[in-house]
């Protein structure tokens, strides 16, 4: 029977970042760069249009599937004091690239199709969203 991917498992969003710029384990909480701290900050953006839209699952890259590789990406993003959300980047590697590309497309595609609603902005500050890519 062939492996079927679990195509993507986001752990927790707004993960602590540690001083090595590692994440922790999956716990809700702001990066310790951020503004935002706390279960507070995390809550709040997980009940974000950003944070549903990031947890919707994107396929499995074909390639890292027929590879069977598997990892942890964590992508970030910086919220401004406008409430404009700039700078998404690769803040850690899953150590396979195609995983690491697919992560910050869908990232890019969330930040893309959010719109900025005063009811809807996030704090100030710097964010981490791992995304733990697995095949089961």
């Amino acid at each position: 029977m062939p492996r079927i991917p679990i195509a993507l498992l986001v752990t927790a969003l707004a993960g602590h970042a540690s001083a090595q710029g590692q994440t922790t384990a999956p716990t809700a909480g702001a990066s310790q760069e951020a503004t935002p701290t706390g279960a507070a900050a995390a809550r709040r953006v997980a009940a974000s249009r950003l944070g549903a839209c990031f947890r919707l699952q994107p396929a499995y890259p074909v390639a890292a599937l027929r590879n069977e590789q598997e990892g942890q990406t964590v992508v970030a993003f910086t919220v401004a004091a406008a409430g404009q959300i700039q700078n998404p980047g690769l803040l850690r590697s899953s150590g396979h690239l195609i995983l690491d590309h697919a992560a910050l497309a869908h990232l890019n595609q969330c930040i893309a199709s959010v719109s900025t609603q005063p009811d809807d902005a996030l704090p100030p500050g710097r964010y981490a969203l791992p995304m733990v890519w697995r095949i089961e």
